[in-house]
């Protein structure tokens, strides 16, 4: 007698299917890329201007949610992504710190008020401790790593817990 397992659906993916999901996953690396190479370039001014450039990109991206639910969960899905790809830079070329991607960070939280930040940490929170959902999201954050790196994707305990945990990434 054979017995299926019950595979748990997606709760998020009510709010964010895979469309929305994937690219997600796909900002990651490329924002933690254009930080990391503005801090190995140290050009103060043409590096605040890619941190402008980009924070606008991923903010305008979040909105398009459209709804606060779907706007913070944009939020959560790409910041969980900026932790990943930014503690794997950090640990792969040893830094203390990436400070373009705390700004950025911290740029795209302090725009957060009350009511958002709450939501944002609920779905924050859920992204990392229930394996089934975001599963989308997962699986193209796996997908970049094996064609970035060459490795698979494991992901880490976020550290991105609280509006002062982007001090984590400062020195």
């Amino acid at each position: 007698m054979t017995t299926a397992a019950h595979i748990p659906a997606d709760q998020l993916a009510a709010t964010a299917n895979a469309d929305t999901q994937r690219p997600a996953a796909r900002m990651g690396p490329g924002c933690v890329c254009r930080g990391f190479r503005q801090a190995v370039l140290a050009d103060a001014a043409q590096g605040e201007a890619v941190l402008a450039e980009v924070t606008a990109r991923c903010f305008n991206w979040c909105q398009a949610g459209g709804d606060e639910p779907s706007c913070a969960l944009r939020l959560a899905l790409l910041i969980s992504g900026l932790d990943q790809w930014g503690l794997a830079y950090t640990q792969a070329f040893k830094l203390n710190a990436i400070p373009e991607l705390s700004a950025l960070i911290g740029a795209l939280r302090n725009r957060l008020d009350a009511r958002g930040e709450a939501r944002f940490q609920q779905y924050f929170r859920q992204i990392d401790e229930v394996e089934s959902d975001a599963i989308d999201f997962r699986r193209s954050c796996a997908a970049a790593s094996t064609s970035l790196c060459g490795m698979p994707w494991r992901p880490a305990k976020p550290l991105s817990r609280s509006r002062t945990s982007c001090n984590r990434w400062v020195a």
